[in-house]
């Protein structure tokens, strides 16, 4: 065999051996692709696997100050796989009547396989709605929604997040107070001077309508947040009408 021939053979073997190294590297892009898709199928199955099983209200009870009430309501969660499912959140917004009383929501959790109960509270008063749905929540019953979503992240490995999964979920229920009505309860107070901040301190509130009212059933707090707890500690023990 010449020179030329060997060069020529040994060419062909190079060609060939690269040949085999693109088909290699074809057939691993196409393993990693085809395993990328199947575990983001697999994940966005999982995800959409998560169910609202169901809400319902607890109780309505009313709260510390005159007119509020707390709603204590359940939302239970399904999940129909064999491992946990994260949570990114779940939102949820309370109306009355069409009225909106309050909302929140519960961050970065797991539901665990069968069925997982998650219970709230919101605080409302009465006393902040219409006239006509106060009647109807006094009365007979009134209409509360409980609409939201839940928000399933979509992470590949776990780890980098794709994109997301939102569950939406409402629910109707007829609740009343389940109390009578205050005799002759006032509306709002008009805060007529901002008080000063010293020790001596002082407010003036006023009603404009119901000045018959049995002001010995209200109380008046005081805090520097306006989200705070009513309490012991909060209410103010010197009160004089005029």
């Amino acid at each position: 065999m010449t020179n030329d021939e060997k060069e020529l053979s040994s060419l062909r073997r190079t060609v060939r051996r690269l040949w085999a190294m693109r088909w290699l590297k074809i057939a691993v892009t196409l393993v990693i692709v085809i395993a990328l898709v199947g575990h983001v199928a697999l994940v966005i199955n999982t995800a959409n696997s998560l169910e609202v099983e169901g809400v319902r209200v607890i109780s309505v009870a009313p709260g510390v100050v005159v007119g509020d009430f707390i709603v204590t309501f359940q939302i239970t969660l399904g999940n129909p796989t064999g491992g946990s499912i994260e949570v990114d959140r779940l939102t949820y917004d309370l109306h009355l009547e069409d009225h909106f009383i309050g909302d929140g929501e519960k961050s970065n959790f797991r539901v665990e396989p069968g069925s997982q109960d998650l219970e709230f509270q919101v605080t409302f008063n009465v006393y902040d709605l219409p006239a006509p749905v106060q009647e109807l929540f006094f009365g007979s019953s009134a209409t509360l929604t409980i609409e939201g979503e839940v928000t399933v992240p979509i992470k590949l490995f776990g780890v980098w997040r794709y994109t997301e999964v939102t569950v939406p979920y409402s629910h109707e229920e007829q609740v009343s107070s389940g109390t009578e009505p205050p005799d002759n309860p006032p509306p709002s107070p008009v805060l007529l001077a901002p008080p000063v901040y010293r020790p001596t301190a002082s407010a003036s509130l006023t009603w404009s309508m119901n000045a018959d009212a049995d002001f010995s059933r209200y109380e008046v707090h005081h805090a520097t947040s306006p989200d705070f707890t009513p309490s012991e500690s909060t209410k103010l023990t010197n009160i004089t009408e005029q």
